[in-house]
């Protein structure tokens, strides 16, 4: 599913490739406008979550979803069945519970870095390429590239997840991410820098779509929506922060160097956070 995002980033770059020159981009802005009129309607034709319907007794409306979609009920999510809430606040508290304090700190400081690593990269990377010495044609190119890998990783990160664990995974993308975006300073030959970029948007932004869902694995069925809610609202600062930081350090004239290792340590905090997010008795995510 989320390999949807990428694909929208590549169709972003392409258009940019084409309009970008002649209309400018409030063109582009106006174009990107018109996927949002779809959003209510999709909203509207998609079914609710069978889980969340289970967790709240609302059994009868979970078993005609499945009928409609010719499903079977998970047996796992029988089992997991929970009484009705009573407590609004149930959710968040769960958050910061003993059993979840660390696992959710853990959780919002790699959506932080992972997000910054995302929105700084797909706003400043074609500017950071073109100061790197390359043309800006093909600094947009290598935009395209960045989320086409990405939307591979998210699917080929996906049925990953589902052998080895989303954790292990994740650690290890991010891991790879940072090595890619270091080498970038280096400035290598054609191939091989088509090759880095690659790897950084398979790490990057394939693998933070890919925590969205291991994080809503993680927490209890009733609180899972709220997890990634503020997991994500607090992730959002550093997709504030990725853009701004990018934007200062051009403007300062930092050295381009220097610029893909401050992103590169992005990369690095993202792995080691989401390394040490504690990992639940008997389970494999």
């Amino acid at each position: 599913m989320y390999a949807g995002y990428p694909i929208g980033g590549v169709l972003g770059a392409v258009l940019s490739l084409f309009f970008l020159d002649e209309y400018g981009w409030r063109f582009l802005f106006w174009l990107g406008l018109i996927p949002l009129i779809f959003v209510p309607f999709f909203i509207w034709l998609l079914p609710e979550s069978i889980s969340f319907l289970q967790s709240r007794n609302r059994r009868e409306q979970a078993q005609a979803i499945c009928q409609k979609y010719q499903m079977e009920i998970p047996k796992e999510e029988i089992i997991e069945e929970q009484p009705a809430i009573k407590n609004k606040w149930n959710a968040v508290t769960i958050l910061f519970s003993k059993g979840y304090l660390k696992a959710t700190i853990y959780f919002w400081i790699t959506f932080f870095m992972g997000l910054l690593l995302i929105y700084g990269l797909n706003t400043w990377l074609p500017k950071l390429m073109v100061q790197a010495g390359y043309p800006l044609g093909s600094s947009l190119s290598l935009l395209v590239m960045l989320n086409i890998t990405a939307a591979i990783g998210g699917l080929i990160g996906g049925i990953a997840s589902d052998y080895w664990g989303s954790k292990l995974v994740i650690t290890i993308s991010y891991f790879l991410a940072a090595v890619s975006i270091a080498l970038l300073s280096i400035n290598p030959p054609t191939f091989l820098l088509y090759t880095l970029i690659g790897i950084a948007g398979f790490g990057s932004i394939g693998t933070t779509l890919i925590l969205n869902a291991y994080i809503t694995k993680y927490f209890p069925t009733h609180a899972r929506a709220t997890a990634l809610g503020w997991a994500l609202g607090f992730g959002r600062l550093g997709a504030i922060s990725g853009p701004i930081l990018g934007g200062l350090l051009l403007t300062w004239k930092v050295n381009t160097t220097i610029n893909f290792f401050i992103f590169a340590l992005a990369g690095l905090l993202a792995s080691l956070f989401a390394f040490l997010i504690p990992k639940e008795k008997g389970s494999r995510i």
